[in-house]
């Protein structure tokens, strides 16, 4: 670490504790020892025992003072249980990657030593070495898109990429290496199995990220980086022929030839992700303005928070849907539309979360009304629910019993869409097309699908049958009866590609056109050995999530979307390509 270079450069004796379970004891013996001796101590990862760090505080206040040589560096996440004491009497160092492609990568070549670089005297190693510092940075900086570009804010550190670069040294450096000084092939499917599940595959959570790293890695680490033609995205040419001997100088110069401003091609992202990007940043930087409001009314104004918030729980109270009582359902279920079928049990498992819901929503706003009427008091959950009225925020409760909302006008919007859809459903019949976005659990709906058509073909079972979708020419409007086998669902919306309705393919968004609405698709089920994968059909296998946000555990099921002749699904992977409800 930077710390062990520093402690070296200056002859410091340094010590270092990862800190966890059984590691207290060890960690307070060193401290002693630190500041007698004067040594350098580094306890790592402190948010992991904040009972020893609250012990360090007073040992810390208690001793005798130190000898001067003595550091104590303690490295943590952020926490907001991190003791208050220890930060104010420690000088506090933050170290995160600069923001930027290019400054990011030349700030990993500048810590390089030139040691390393001339560690292995095989002429590929110079190469291949660039490609692992260039898969570092643009792993780290496809961040800044947001959900588009990761769908978690992964922490790759130098940690991650000095593991990479000692992984490698130890490849040219093994058996197998020393083959290569003989003419030998360098086996790099090996190279890229351990950087793309292991080292930086190992942080992954998601398999659709993990996708993407997969395919940096197949473009990155290829035989082609070795020729002069190759290119790691337009604009970055191949270092073997920007520099002619490959020395650390001119590789150096190289990046600072490198263009200032990254453009989205560099990630595989097309330029609406960097319209996407501002959008994710102002929306993060909006919810920090409105968290630090004030929560007290100021002088002269005229109505208080509490009244506020009464007031809009009045206005919520009177729009909430009526209904959906669970024996007039169930009479509807088995009069009407056909007793204990599959999806006839979702419609019921439906009603009652959105009965929940109702009943939860219908409690919080009544218990408003009364904290502003002065018939009761209020609690400090009271308290943060009447602040979310007033911020038109949706309330924690509210949320967790039902679905995510930006706001509360939307959310209040989505019920009462998702009650008219139910209602019709229990008064009229199944709907000719099901929009899959108002459902609590549009798994439990495709699996109810699913289990219908394995009922009516007797020869089949669920194992041996697969669900299939395909995109129609058609739209809601034009939808008027329910396919024969099947069902047809609407409401999806496909995010870093467009839709070309003429020819039924994927094709590149245009400008400033960020989502487009999908057509009907149609959801019905073969046997396996039918399912169009099988048969070599070109398609790309595009997520569908629950929403824009794809946080883990929102992914729903895949679509077999059709790609124009010619093109590679790791085109679509790179583009963050992804269906989501709305």
């Amino acid at each position: 670490s930077d710390i062990e270079a520093l402690a070296k450069s200056t002859r410091q004796s340094v010590v270092s504790v990862s800190m966890g379970q059984g590691q207290d004891a060890k960690a307070k013996r060193l401290v002693q020892q630190s500041r007698q001796k004067g040594h350098w101590l580094i306890l790592q990862n402190c948010h992991l025992s904040f009972d020893f760090v609250q012990e360090l505080e007073m040992l810390l206040k208690d001793a005798a003072p130190p000898t001067a040589e003595c550091r104590i560096w303690l490295t943590a996440e952020p926490h907001v249980h991190f003791p208050l004491r220890i930060l104010q009497m420690s000088i506090k160092l933050t170290n995160e990657p600069p923001s930027g492609f290019k400054a990011n990568l030349l700030r990993s070549f500048q810590c390089m030593q030139h040691e390393v670089y001339s560690s292995v005297s095989n002429a590929r190693w110079p190469a291949l070495l660039f490609s692992v510092y260039f898969l570092h940075s643009v792993l780290q900086e496809r961040r800044m898109y947001g959900p588009i570009g990761w769908s978690c804010p992964y922490e790759f550190n130098q940690s991650d990429l000095t593991a990479s670069v000692q992984m490698l040294q130890k490849y040219f450096d093994s058996h197998e290496g020393s083959t290569l000084k003989r003419g030998g092939s360098i086996k790099l499917g090996a190279l890229r199995y351990l950087l793309g599940e292991v080292i930086y595959g190992g942080h992954v959570v998601n398999i659709f990220d993990q996708r993407v790293i997969n395919t940096y890695c197949s473009m990155y680490l290829h035989e082609d980086i070795y020729a002069s033609a190759f290119s790691f995205a337009p604009g970055y040419s191949s270092v073997a022929q920007a520099c002619e001997t490959l020395s650390l100088e001119q590789v150096h110069s190289y990046i600072q030839a490198l263009p200032q401003i990254d453009d989205p091609e560099l990630f595989g992202l097309n330029a609406n992700a960097a319209t996407a990007c501002r959008e994710f940043q102002g929306s993060e930087l909006l919810a920090g303005v409105q968290a630090v409001q004030p929560t007290q009314a100021y002088q002269g104004l005229r109505l208080s928070r509490e009244q506020v918030a009464a007031k809009l729980a009045d206005e919520l109270t009177r729009s909430m849907p009526v209904g959906f009582e669970k024996q007039d359902i169930r009479g509807a279920v088995w009069n009407r539309l056909g007793g204990p079928l599959p999806l006839n049990i979702f419609l019921l498992q439906e009603t009652d979360r959105l009965r929940a819901t109702l009943e939860i929503a219908r409690k919080d706003l009544d218990a408003v009304q009364l904290v502003a009427e002065g018939a009761s008091a209020a609690n400090a959950q009271l308290q943060t629910l009447i602040d979310d009225l007033y911020n038109a925020r949706v309330p924690l409760a509210w949320e967790q019993a039902s679905w995510s909302s930006p706001t509360l006008r939307a959310w209040t919007y989505e019920l009462s869409k998702r009650a008219a859809q139910l209602q019709q459903w229990t008064e009229t019949g199944r709907p000719s097309s099901f929009r899959i976005a108002g459902f609590f659990n549009p798994k439990g709906f495709l699996a109810a699908v699913h289990q219908e058509i394995v009922h009516a073909n007797r020869r089949w079972s669920v194992d041996t049958s697969v669900q299939v979708s395909s995109v129609t020419q058609h739209n809601t409007s034009n939808v008027t009866t329910p396919p024969e086998v099947g069902v047809y669902i609407h409401g999806l919306y496909l995010e870093g590609a467009n839709w070309n309705i003429v020819d039924s393919t994927l094709c590149v968004s245009t400008p400033k056109n960020l989502r487009c609405e999908m057509p009907v698709l149609h959801v019905f089920a073969v046997e396996e050995q039918e399912s169009p994968t099988t048969k070599g059909y070109h398609s790309f296998m595009c997520p569908v999530f629950h929403d824009d946000r794809r946080v883990p555990g929102s992914y729903v099921f895949d679509v077999d979307l059709a790609m124009p002749l010619g093109t590679n699904p790791e085109r679509w992977v790179l583009k963050g390509t992804a269906l989501f409800m709305a």
